[in-house]
């Protein structure tokens, strides 16, 4: 499926009627007040009297499990179709960004040509109706400069900002006809070559140039901000705490704030650590300023009460990706196997927290060493026993 960078607008939603309007704007207000459930019931009043708005609106409560519901993700997809239907193009983007669920791009041998048209074809919808997200991921994720061009000429702050970081341009991007097979470039992009992999023992994997540097930029350019200063759970309350332990600023992706940029670059981390997606904790980005550190720690998860039945149970594996490249200092030390990772930008260390036996292994302690110069950016994936996202 070929997409390109449109210079206007070829979707045009329909107008809802006024009855419809006016049902939509009370939902909003209620959302304002905290009133979901109500919100839930306008929407639904105006999506059946053709609002393409409130559909979409409802997509996001099945999908999120807002107003009363449980998440559900078929329900999601049908709403998501409705607005589909009459033309509006931020609901084929989330078409597209289900169609990354359970299987997507973790061995596309798996995935027929249907599938992966499919996506493609909802991503080209969006991009044709300038719906900002869809063309920023055209450019993060391809390297098109034209499509973060468009983007910035619509007022995105990130696509601008990412044009202005001129490292990144300097040698030719592969958009010079405006043009990408996105099935194609994504059977091409996504497997990484077995010889880039860097086994230290049994349990720690290094992989080189898993993202590309405008890819990490995105997510620090994203991310930056929310930092907040990072917090550690207190053993003897199971309240979140700041400590000596460490010192760096961190910031969860939650779902809400998901898009298809860090939705493609998650599954790029989650297939070089051999695991699903869906069992992924949400995103997490970490920063660490000249002195900071995170003194020797383990991953994987102390409270029974995180370990119960009904939780997506232990934290069997870590995947982080370094984001940047670091002036001095900021390694990850592993203490028990002598090994220490240099910080380089898209290097993924892949380490398990648990041992074949499903026992807990204390030898995969480690520790990021302080910075000394510069500053220090990863992202971190915590894959758990089961399924611990509803997608």
């Amino acid at each position: 499926m070929a997409a390109s960078v449109p210079t206007s607008s070829t979707l045009k939603p329909l107008t809802p009627t006024s009855g419809a309007s006016g049902d939509f704007d009370r939902a909003l207000q209620a959302i304002h007040t905290g009133m979901l459930g109500k919100a839930r019931k306008l929407f639904e009043r105006a999506a059946a009297q053709g609002d393409p708005r409130a559909a979409l609106k409802l997509g996001f409560f099945s999908l999120h499990g807002l107003g009363g519901a449980e998440p559900d993700v078929r329900h999601a997809r049908q709403h998501f179709q409705d607005a589909a239907s009459a033309k509006w193009p931020e609901a084929h983007y989330w078409l597209a960004m289900l169609e990354t669920g359970a299987g997507f791009l973790s061995t596309t041998e798996t995935r027929s040509a249907s599938e992966f048209d499919t996506f493609a074809e909802h991503w080209q919808q969006a991009i044709a109706g300038d719906f900002l997200p869809a063309l920023r991921a055209l450019g993060v994720v391809f390297g098109a400069r034209s499509a973060l061009e468009r983007a910035a000429q619509l007022g995105d702050r990130i696509s601008t900002e990412l044009l202005a970081t001129s490292e990144l341009w300097t040698t030719n991007t592969p958009d010079a006809h405006g043009a990408y097979d996105l099935n194609t470039a994504l059977r091409q992009t996504y497997p990484v070559p077995n010889e880039t992999m860097q086994r230290s023992n049994a349990f720690l994997q290094v992989f080189e140039h898993v993202l590309t540097p405008l890819q990490a930029r995105y997510l620090r350019v994203f991310c930056a901000p929310s930092m907040q200063p990072a917090r550690v759970r207190d053993p003897r309350t199971g309240q979140s705490i700041r400590s000596a332990l460490r010192t760096n600023s961190a910031t969860t992706v939650t779902p809400d704030r998901v898009d298809l940029s860090i939705r493609l670059l998650e599954r790029r981390i989650a297939q070089v650590a051999g695991l699903e997606l869906r069992r992924a904790e949400p995103l997490g980005v970490l920063r660490y300023q000249v002195g900071e550190e995170y003194r020797p720690h383990r991953d994987y998860l102390h409270d029974p009460t995180e370990l119960a039945a009904h939780t997506p149970g232990q934290r069997l594996r870590t995947a982080f990706c370094y984001l940047n490249d670091v002036a001095l200092g900021g390694e990850t030390e592993f203490i028990h196997w002598s090994k220490r990772v240099s910080p380089s930008c898209g290097r993924v260390v892949v380490f398990d927290n648990c041992l074949e036996s499903g026992a807990v292994n204390p030898d995969s302690v480690h520790a990021g060493l302080p910075v000394l110069a510069g500053e220090k950016w990863l992202a971190t994936l915590w894959f758990r026993e089961r399924n611990a996202r509803v997608w």
